[in-house]
């Protein structure tokens, strides 16, 4: 029920602002640092993630003279590390893909504050505990949300930076929790 309430509300936003709204398509490359996260084994909290990541997402817009939204995919890569017990422990995410939705206000000529939340689809995990590695394929295991600001340098061009919260849960009893800082560029079409 709540989906279909959220979907006749987008779809209403789109019909409200039909007249003076047209089609924009944006692209945009990621990239970040890991600074803080938590890894949680059931009971047990393991802290200090730090690592490095990088992606793209893209959407098809509807552009009005207050806000732009957005529906579209992000798909994100990156290699993780954290301590246990005294002992290093990497993880990858070889990738992850899903729906992404942006929000962008119009607030000025040149700053646009915005917000995006998605979800994965697909998770491709990789574990290396030192003496065993693992890959395993997640589904509808992740989301994220990120809040940011982009700076307009020319007319289709906007850097932004983002402040980005991203959960993985690779099993019932198995979750990472990520807060990372991210800069990139977005086309603007």
């Amino acid at each position: 029920m709540k989906r279909n309430m959220a979907l006749v509300f987008i779809l209403g936003v789109f019909v409200l602002f039909q007249q003076s709204a047209f089609a924009l398509v944006d692209a945009a490359f990621i990239g970040g640092y890991t600074f803080q996260g938590h890894i949680e084994i059931g009971d047990e909290q393991y802290k200090n993630i730090t690592g490095y990541q990088y992606g793209v997402f893209a959407h098809l817009n509807a552009n009005t003279d207050i806000f732009l939204l957005g529906f579209g995919f992000a798909f994100q890569q990156g290699s993780f590390g954290y301590e246990i017990n005294d002992e290093n422990q990497k993880f990858k995410l070889l990738s992850s893909w899903g729906p992404d939705v942006i929000f962008m206000l119009n607030i000025s000529s040149t700053t646009r504050p915005f917000g995006r939340i998605g979800f994965s689809f697909v998770d491709s995990l990789n574990y290396d505990y030192g003496d065993e590695y693992k890959d395993k394929i997640r589904f509808l295991n992740s989301g994220w949300f990120a809040l940011g600001v982009g700076q307009v340098v020319v007319p289709s061009v906007v850097i932004f930076a983002e402040f980005q919260r991203y959960v993985t849960h690779m099993n019932s009893d198995h979750s990472l929790r990520r807060y990372m800082g991210n800069i990139g560029v977005m086309f603007v079409y």
